[in-house]
């Protein structure tokens, strides 16, 4: 009971944020639309020169006849998901920092009663970052999705399992909230950037492999195209075991000090 009460604590402290919500869904909305627009006008001008590198471009990073919208939409979301993560741990660290937590539940806490209550927060924030942000563009700029809303449950449930444990590994290694989500947002435009998720292009393909980003957004994009779970267990795997390699190294670094200091 106490844990539940921790979590919806934690989802009710994020959702009042004025910066948080319009941050989490209305930065990647906005730079979806914006990619749809330039890829519909770089359609429209190349309409009438069908030899063009524009052209060519387009077909190479779009082999399944998927929208580059939608490709680009896949990305912008695993992005942002781990973004969440971030932002959710170092809203735990702040927590943490000013004993909050022991504040206001008024009575002895056991040490993981905070963590599995922040951790279920964590989840359930990231959970709905991910609902909103598919609804939006899905409603109002046609982004696809796939035709299997179980398959994109458990392809998002593995990033949220991902993008926890990577904010739970964070909550143990920082002690200021401000440079945990500095340092950790860095690492992962590096990692889009490496995974070829702002440009589609496979400059940094044997890079790519080691960033998370690359398993993920490329699990829905195969979605997009219509693929089935079965076309992309190797994705699946390796986002499973990646969780879990940072889910233990979380509960190894997680001593005692590290929760109320």
């Amino acid at each position: 009971m106490v844990v539940l009460k921790i979590a919806f604590k934690y989802v009710k402290t994020f959702m009042r944020s004025f910066i948080l919500i319009p941050m989490l869904v209305g930065l990647p909305i906005f730079q979806i639309f914006i990619m749809r627009r330039v890829s519909n006008t770089i359609a429209e001008q190349t309409t009438a020169v069908p030899s063009s590198g524009a052209v060519d471009l387009i077909l190479l990073s779009n082999p399944q006849n998927v929208s580059f919208a939608s490709l680009i939409a896949a990305s912008t979301l695993v992005q942002f998901l781990l973004i969440t993560g971030t932002v959710a741990a170092s809203q735990f660290i702040s927590e943490r920092e000013e004993n909050t937590l022991m504040r206001v539940l008024a009575a002895p806490v056991g040490k993981w009663s905070v963590i599995l209550g922040n951790l279920l927060g964590q989840c359930l924030v990231i959970l709905l970052v991910a609902v909103a942000i598919m609804l939006i563009s899905g409603v109002f700029f046609g982004i696809e999705w796939g035709n299997s809303y179980f398959n994109l449950l458990v392809v998002t449930l593995l990033i949220l399992f991902v993008s926890t444990s990577l904010g739970f590994v964070l909550s143990g290694i920082f002690k200021k909230a401000n440079l945990a989500t500095g340092v950790m947002t860095f690492i992962i435009l590096i990692m889009t950037f490496l995974s070829g998720g702002f440009t589609l292009d496979e400059s940094f393909d044997k890079a790519s492999y080691f960033t998370i980003n690359k398993w993920a957004f490329t699990a829905y994009n195969e979605l997009q195209a219509g693929k089935s779970l079965g076309d992309i267990r190797e994705n699946l795997m390796v986002m499973a075991l990646l969780g879990t390699a940072l889910l233990v190294s979380a509960i190894l670094l997680y001593r005692r000090e590290n929760i109320y200091e």
